[in-house]
């Protein structure tokens, strides 16, 4: 299925019962998703799409990756405002684009900028590897990669709650920046085959994570 030009008004995209996280080769391109604010869901999820040129606000999150997802050229930004009598221990963990186990994704020459209210955004990008066998087969190419809250990129993995590795993932030649923390926290270094490289902030100082 391939969808080109259209505006998703209020929603999200997902697949139904009986895979709603798969959605099955789908080609997005040239779309724009505005979501309908605190529904829970991420813009567009989780498995097997591919997004060129998307342009997705609103939602509680933007980009869900799991497995076999390529995005290229797109936007994610402007997320629901969390508002402050709910803000507290279990307040949302916002982001532009994140993945809790998966492979084979690719993230490239796209922007993603988590901006909710300075305080619910994780991260812009975050990696939680708690869905077995973990993350792997992970490019982040030259990308725009900030937040208004949080770091611009978490890694966490052999951790509690996030026990299974990081590999095979490759960041290269992203600008990354947050108003908030750093740039990077917990990079897997030592976990086989993952590649940090010309990765920098706005101002071109080279981050070292």
């Amino acid at each position: 299925m391939t969808v080109t030009r259209s505006v998703v008004d209020g929603g999200h995209v997902q697949s139904g019962s009986p895979s709603p996280y798969d959605l099955k080769g789908a080609i997005l391109e040239d779309v724009q998703i505005l979501g309908p604010g605190n529904d829970g869901s991420a813009a567009i999820g989780n498995s097997n799409y591919t997004c060129r040129r998307c342009d997705i606000s609103g939602n509680n999150r933007g980009f869900a990756l799991a497995d076999q997802v390529l995005v290229v050229d797109s936007y994610a930004h402007d997320f629901w405002i969390q508002p402050a009598s709910q803000q507290g221990p279990n307040s949302t963990h916002q982001t532009a684009a994140s993945t809790h186990g998966g492979s084979t994704v690719q993230v490239i020459h796209s922007t993603l900028r988590c901006n909710s209210d300075a305080y619910a955004c994780s991260s812009a990008f975050s990696f939680y590897s708690e869905d077995a066998p973990g993350i792997s087969d992970v490019l982040v190419q030259n990308c725009l990669i900030s937040t208004d809250a949080g770091y611009g990129m978490l890694f966490g993995t052999l951790i509690p709650g996030k026990p299974y590795g990081i590999t095979n993932t490759r960041v290269i030649d992203n600008v990354i920046t947050s108003q908030e923390f750093g740039p990077v926290a917990n990079w897997p270094a030592d976990q086989a085959g993952n590649t940090w490289s010309g990765n920098r902030s706005p101002d071109g100082a080279s981050i070292t994570p």
